[in-house]
């Protein structure tokens, strides 16, 4: 085994496996551990994720928050042991990796518009039509590739992993055509909340996809669903060149 390898090995097993799926747009409490002597408090610093960054251990977001007219922001390095959580308060319709352009709004024009109210109610719902899905590859301003499995109206149901190349990404894409009809390639999970979402993962066991909140488990296994259905014949739109 090289050193590469077991570099890999140790930072894979200070991965946080309960995160729940952060996107650009969400808002968000982090709830942070602050150690002062033999005394550990929570301090919870909560505002909009305006990016996510990185990859494995290194990877970051960013949370901004307004307090008075004047914005702060923060960055958190996602699977650090000084988090002790994540919670979800709000999904924000956000279409872009980076949100940098709501450090020059204002007042209303700050909020993003609710995700769930776009779909037209509960995130279940719908998952019942036959109608195509597309695998649309984007470019983040860092330079990765990413790619969100879309149903035909609009509405994300899986999310990938970040990738430096896109050729990687094109693998992912493939990965996921390969799993998605395999039962027990899907894992079930609950946000802190309680909010249901389930990952897909590959044979080596690495999560491929990660699907949005859903708002019960019936709507959670529609998504699931979804994407066993959908996900072999899916197109791409690869907007990434774009």
């Amino acid at each position: 085994m090289g050193n590469q390898q077991i570099i890999e090995n140790i930072n894979k097993s200070v991965l946080k496996t309960d995160l729940p799926p952060l996107e650009p747009g969400d808002t968000v409490n982090v709830h942070v551990r602050i150690v002062e002597g033999e005394k550990e408090r929570v301090q919870i610093f909560s505002g909009v994720l305006i990016s996510r960054h990185g990859r494995g251990i290194n990877e970051m977001i960013t949370v901004r928050r307004v307090v008075d007219d004047v914005g702060i922001e923060r960055k958190f390095p996602i699977h650090s042991p000084l988090i002790a959580k994540y919670e979800i308060l709000r999904r924000g319709d956000a279409r872009r990796a980076k949100l940098y352009f709501l450090r020059d709004r204002v007042g209303k024009s700050r909020r993003l518009r609710d995700r769930r109210r776009r779909m037209g109610g509960d995130q279940g719902a719908g998952t019942g039509e036959k109608s195509p899905a597309t695998f649309v590859i984007k470019k983040a301003k860092d330079g990765q590739f990413y790619f969100h499995l879309k149903s035909a109206n609009g509405r994300t149901v899986l999310v990938s992993e970040m990738y430096k190349a896109h050729a990687s990404a094109i693998n992912g894409i493939e990965s996921i055509k390969k799993n998605a009809g395999m039962d027990e390639r899907y894992e079930k999970l609950a946000s802190t909340k309680g909010e249901p979402y389930f990952v897909l993962k590959a044979g080596n066991h690495e999560v491929i996809g990660t699907s949005e909140m859903y708002s019960a488990e019936s709507g959670r296994d529609g998504g699931i669903a979804a994407v066993k259905a959908r996900a072999a014949a899916a197109t791409i739109d690869d907007q990434s060149k774009e």
